[in-house]
């Protein structure tokens, strides 16, 4: 130990710098007492700080002072500790706000960050090594990874992930039940794990499956298939084979169980025009009227041959009608149409006629069932009184028809 004449006391030291300056460990078990009052002490493993008169002081930190839970900062560059923006709850749970985070039992931790700009702002993850940089979000097995994209008021869109959906896209609709969810039943788009697409529909069974109308935008734009055709258009096909528009009649050789999608049966019935509205676009009331109001009539073709609206004399006088009767034609239906139009009804009939009897006709005359001989005729003079026109008698079947074969007459309704 020296004294110093500048009465500084080292132990271990033969230059202290300080009134007590000691190289190597220093017990105290009663701390250390500051001209404040104030006492530095060890227990439990921390250093706690008291009063002059015992109490202990809440915060103490080795200098400066903070708050329970928060995440202390260096306040400045002479080793003063104080509170950060950002908090630690008793489950882990790292954010920067003020407030409780409810978390339910068993769930992991978070780490949430909460700022007030006027402009936008830009959160940036980087690597500038040569590895790469990877945002990776792990979910437990078979549960789902999502990113979710709110405004603070509305559930508005996500993109989700499992091992079941693959990949989707989550929208939820204007008006909806506004809740985590509602957002989480409301998928757009679809990329399954194998390869699929679906829009509308969350379990593709084709590459790409649509629920709704699909529109190419774009002059030359289309549908190109395996043999490099091109479709640009439903209505030419564009050279590449043609679609098939709304209101057309074909023959369908199938029973009428298997009508296909988007046709409807010649039948007649009166349908929606609403549910049926291109159809009704391109035929209107044609074949009939339904109720005037909120229906119109199909086709009746059941049993019938179809003939072509005759030609127009109206606009073209020089052309000779090939329907001597077209001004006479009914409606198939109430409100149907009329005269030369399209649904415009015709009966059966046989076209005006007469039957020539030749010369030399021979004939063989009874009285009751015995044939009168050929002398007897000769003899009489009856024959120049006996009328000239006699009904034959009737032959044949319930109409006139050429050979025919059923086929189902159905017409595009979508």
């Amino acid at each position: 130990m020296r004294i110093t004449p500048e009465g500084r006391v080292g132990i271990g030291t033969t230059g202290p710098e300080d009134a007590l300056d000691v190289a190597g460990a220093v017990r105290a078990s009663g701390g250390f007492r500051f001209a404040d009052g104030t006492t530095l002490q060890a227990g439990g493993g921390r250093l706690r700080l008291t009063g002059p008169e015992g109490e202990e002081l809440p915060g103490a930190s080795a200098t400066g002072f903070g708050t329970t839970n928060k995440i202390a900062k260096w306040l400045d560059d002479t080793g003063t500790l104080g509170d950060s923006t950002f908090l630690e709850d008793a489950s882990g749970n790292v954010f920067n706000f003020t407030g409780t985070r409810a978390v339910s039992g068993g769930a992991q931790p978070f780490f949430e960050v909460q700022r007030q700009s006027a402009g936008d702002i830009l959160q940036r993850f980087w690597n500038t090594g040569a590895g790469g940089a990877k945002l990776r979000y792990v979910a437990g097995t078979g549960a789902t990874s999502q990113i979710q994209l709110t405004d603070g008021a509305e559930w508005l869109s996500s993109i989700a992930g499992n091992n079941q959906i693959g990949l989707q896209f989550r929208v939820r609709a204007t008006g909806s039940t506004n809740s985590e969810a509602a957002l989480d039943t409301s998928a757009r788009l679809t990329l399954a794990r194998n390869g699929n697409v679906g829009v509308g529909v969350t379990n593709p069974a084709s590459r790409l499956e649509v629920v709704g109308d699909v529109r190419l935008n774009g002059a030359g734009n289309g549908l190109v298939f395996p043999d490099g055709t091109k479709q640009t258009t439903a209505a030419t096909g564009g050279g590449g084979g043609g679609g098939v528009p709304v209101g057309t009649v074909v023959a369908y050789a199938g029973p009428l169980n298997t009508i296909p999608a988007g046709w409807l049966v010649c039948d007649g019935a009166a349908v929606s025009r609403t549910q049926f509205a291109a159809l009704f676009a391109a035929v209107g009331t044609s074949w009939g009227a339904g109720d005037s109001a909120t229906t119109f009539n199909l086709p009746d073709l059941a049993g019938r041959f179809l003939r072509g609206v005759d030609r127009d004399t109206a606009s073209t006088p020089t052309a000779t009608p090939r329907d001597p009767d077209r001004d006479a034609r009914a409606a198939s239906n109430a409100g149907g149409n009329t005269g030369n139009s399209v649904g415009s009804l015709q009966a059966d009939e046989f076209a005006s006629h007469v039957h020539n009897a030749p010369d030399g006709l021979s004939f063989v005359l009874t009285k009751g069932s015995t044939p009168l001989p050929k002398t007897n005729v000769d003899t009489h003079s009856f024959i120049d009184s006996w009328p000239r026109s006699q009904s034959t008698a009737s032959s044949g079947g319930g109409e006139t028809r050429p050979k025919n074969a059923y086929v189902v007459w159905i017409i595009k309704a979508n």
